[in-house]
């Protein structure tokens, strides 16, 4: 079986920055690849996903249905969408 990647996006390069010291502390590191990346556009290719997920992070969002629209789109058919708020 092959590594599954992770790749980490948001908006504010300051959680970024968190994010990769959290990261550096264990044992993924190497594994998730962080974006800085804005959830109404994702840079993303359609259907490049098995699963998209966003946690406390839609209430953020300017336009939650781009967003979730946007989510959608780089998930593959049946793929999974999910949402922690």
């Amino acid at each position: 079986a092959g590594k599954l990647s992770i790749i980490g996006a948001d908006f504010s390069p300051r959680m970024l920055e968190r994010a990769v010291v959290k990261n550096q502390k264990n044992q993924t590191q190497g594994r998730i690849h962080f974006v800085e990346a804005d959830a109404q556009q994702l840079p993303f290719r359609d259907n490049q996903f098995e699963v998209a997920t966003i946690s406390f992070g839609l209430r953020n969002v300017t336009d939650p249905d781009q967003g979730l629209r946007e989510m959608t789109r780089v998930v593959r058919s049946g793929g999974r969408v999910a949402v922690l708020e």
